[in-house]
């Protein structure tokens, strides 16, 4: 059983408004599979929607951005805030976002498209991106943690990490199911880091996937994170 097909039928279930026990048919598909459908049910559903989206960012440029934020927080379900991110620009939507409440905020992630996070979140404050990290911690959303760390840029992956923790980077990593974000994220860790999350991986399940992850990341990552000595370290620690 993989924790990454676990959370993606779950981010599936949620997409379709659906239990969990009403997907458990893809089971049958890996993780990436499952999301690969996920992505595309997410472009279909904005589009037939997207008139609606479309009408409601019209509305929220005439606010002020701190006024927007509040009124969605008061009035809008989450999804729906999620779905009209895709009718703003980045920067439209970094400012809102960056004066929304971080339990708000965070709620909207849970439902945003993840093709939509990166540019919205290399422009978000860092002060909102540490309130958002805070908050995903305190509730232990680890499937919302992986795709919002999947978007994030370089620098804020370096800046980020020590601060989650290896137990969380643990549960984190074996929720990604896209192998080019596993690679870039295994890339950009310190080397200490690495090895401390391959070490926490005391379950035996655990120790198995995070195995096959790293089967399948490229030779100079994996070495790295199996602590090769002859693979030099990168970024911090």
């Amino acid at each position: 059983m993989s924790t990454a097909t676990d959370s993606e039928l779950r981010r599936t279930a949620r997409l379709l408004g659906v239990e969990g026990v009403d997907v458990e048919y893809l089971r049958r598909f890996d993780a990436a599979a499952i999301r690969g459908l996920r992505l595309a049910l997410a472009a279909r559903i904005e589009r037939d929607a997207a008139p609606t989206y479309a009408r409601i960012a019209r509305s929220s440029r005439l606010l002020p951005q701190t006024v927007v934020a509040r009124l969605a927080e008061k009035a809008m379900p989450a999804r729906l805030s999620a779905g009209v991110v895709g009718a703003l620009s980045p920067r439209e939507a970094a400012g809102v976002a960056s004066r929304m409440r971080a339990a708000y905020l965070c709620d909207v992630c849970r439902h945003l498209d993840p093709r939509l996070l990166g540019p919205i979140l290399a422009l978000l404050p860092a002060a909102t991106v540490e309130a958002a990290r805070a908050e995903l911690v305190r509730r232990a959303d680890h499937d919302t943690m992986a795709e919002v760390v999947a978007g994030l840029t370089d620098d804020q992956v370096v800046d980020l990490v020590p601060r989650l923790g290896t137990s969380v980077l643990l549960q984190v990593t074996l929720r990604v199911s896209d192998l080019a974000t596993l690679t870039r994220l295994a890339e950009l860790m310190p080397v200490g880091v690495l090895r401390d999350i391959v070490a926490q991986a005391s379950d035996p399940e655990e120790r198995s996937q995070l195995r096959s992850l790293l089967d399948a990341l490229p030779a100079t990552a994996r070495r790295r994170a199996l602590g090769d000595p002859q693979t030099p370290s990168t970024g911090t620690g």
